[in-house]
């Protein structure tokens, strides 16, 4: 409970006071520094369960506001993730130009690239303009769970395989003599002969 208070107290009063409703913050500094007189006084002798009962009832004003905060400090990082593995698809996908992909397929896998990363561009500048204080608009899992659909998506195009090479036709010419030479090639049918008959000239 001390460390808690003594920790927690001084953030509050910094960075942390920002990500906490102005009445949160002022009870929990309150609270703070009633507890920590209640420590030093009547909590040496007091039972565990009084010591849990005031540190759970800091946490429940504190908690809220510490997971904003780290949030904050999470989402630049998910956010430069996300615009790197969106850069690397989008390349891989333009790398594609003058195969058996057609230029429109490429160029609908990159409308859907470049409308994935405008997303979120959006969504973080609209976390980053919200009140600090308030429900996050936006988590890191955001980030990864919208751009793998859209890679599934674009992968199954840019990595389908080539189409077989086509037969080549061949000459008339040559197709003749292929065959005159099967022909040639076949053993001649016997003609069938049937039982010898003898007459008799007498």
């Amino acid at each position: 409970l001390e460390s808690y208070i003594l920790d927690k107290r001084s953030k509050m009063k910094d960075t942390l006071g920002d990500y906490v409703i102005a009445a949160d913050k002022e009870k929990f500094i309150e609270l703070a520094d009633k507890y920590e007189d209640w420590l030093y006084d009547d909590g040496d002798a007091a039972e565990l369960e009084e010591y849990d009962t005031r540190l759970k009832e800091l946490k429940a004003l504190a908690e809220a506001g510490l997971g904003r905060l780290k949030l904050s400090e999470d989402l630049p990082f998910a956010f430069k993730q996300f615009e790197s593995a969106v850069a690397a698809l989008k390349e891989k996908t333009e790398s594609k130009k003058g195969t058996h992909i057609t230029d429109e397929e490429i160029k609908d896998c990159v409308e859907k690239i470049d409308d994935l990363l405008d997303w979120g561009k959006r969504a973080l500048g609209a976390y980053q303009k919200a009140p600090k204080h308030e429900d996050p608009t936006l988590t890191a899992e955001e980030f990864p769970s919208k751009f793998k659909p859209v890679e599934k998506e674009v992968k199954k195009i840019i990595n389908k395989k080539p189409p077989p090479p086509p037969e080549e036709e061949m000459p008339a010419e040559e197709a003749a003599a292929k065959e005159a030479d099967a022909d040639a090639a076949a053993p001649e049918a016997a003609t069938p002969t049937g039982p010898e008959i003898q007459t008799d000239m007498d």
